[in-house]
């Protein structure tokens, strides 16, 4: 069975939550983001004293909450998730992130990532390919002699193929393996948008040897029927992940 893929789908990031700051007086969940906020009462004492907060249908004295409140605060809890969100908020999304340097574009991707889900699936693709004396990606002839200023070019119309050609018509009744090659197609979607970039702005220039180079590789795809040629390619996308990092 075909599935049709790569509609970038990006997870919603969990939100932190703070439990000694769920008081609601001057830090709280934000219920729309799910991280820690402030109001405009950082001191719960400088909250106004006149109101009580409602629980379960009856009033209950501020005062009990505020001595509760002020002796969290004095707890680990506030540095601990102020700790958590900068460590969130910084180190997660660069986590795994990769400079590609192609001629004068310079892109940034997650290539661990990508490594990752395409080493999950790695096994079970290439068991399937049965035709062992061809190859459509020829790392030395192909790929990794490729001028720095020939690599956006090439590289932009490799991704071209692989969302084109092998990521949509590749087809298994394994579910799990069509969630991974959607999340690649996603990744390689997301790269040709940043290569599109740099082709507008001038700086991923197609000179002669790279639509060699990729006519070469187009030619070695289109001599194999269409499945065979899908698993070929989709077998030999760690040579195409190898051949990016080394442009890092």
């Amino acid at each position: 069975m075909s599935s049709s893929i790569y509609l970038l789908q990006v997870p919603a990031a969990p939100g932190l939550v703070c439990p000694a700051m769920t008081m609601g007086l001057g830090w709280g969940q934000d219920k729309g983001a799910g991280t820690c906020s402030t109001s405009s009462h950082p001191d719960p004492e400088q909250a106004p004293q006149g109101k009580a907060a409602l629980q379960g249908g009856s009033a209950v004295p501020l005062a009990p909450v505020v001595s509760r409140f002020r002796h969290k605060m004095k707890g680990s809890g506030l540095p601990l998730c102020l700790l958590t969100a900068v460590f969130y908020l910084f180190w997660t999304p660069s986590a795994g992130l990769k400079t590609l340097h192609l001629g004068s574009c310079v892109i940034t991707t997650n290539l661990q990532e990508m490594r990752s889900v395409f080493s999950k699936i790695r096994d079970s693709v290439q068991a399937e390919d049965e035709i062992i004396d061809i190859r459509i990606l020829r790392k030395t002839e192909s790929l990794q002699d490729t001028k720095p200023a020939d690599q956006c070019c090439l590289l932009r119309h490799i991704l071209r193929l692989y969302l084109d050609k092998v990521f949509k018509n590749y087809q298994t009744p394994d579910h799990h393996i069509l969630r991974k090659i959607s999340s690649l197609a996603n990744s390689f979607l997301t790269i040709k948008k940043d290569l599109r970039l740099c082709h507008a702005h001038m700086t991923c220039p197609c000179g002669e040897e790279a639509t060699e180079k990729y006519s070469q590789i187009l030619s070695h795809f289109e001599e194999l029927k269409p499945q065979e040629a899908v698993l070929k390619a989709l077998g030999e996308l760690d040579i195409l992940l190898r051949w990016m990092e080394e442009t890092a």
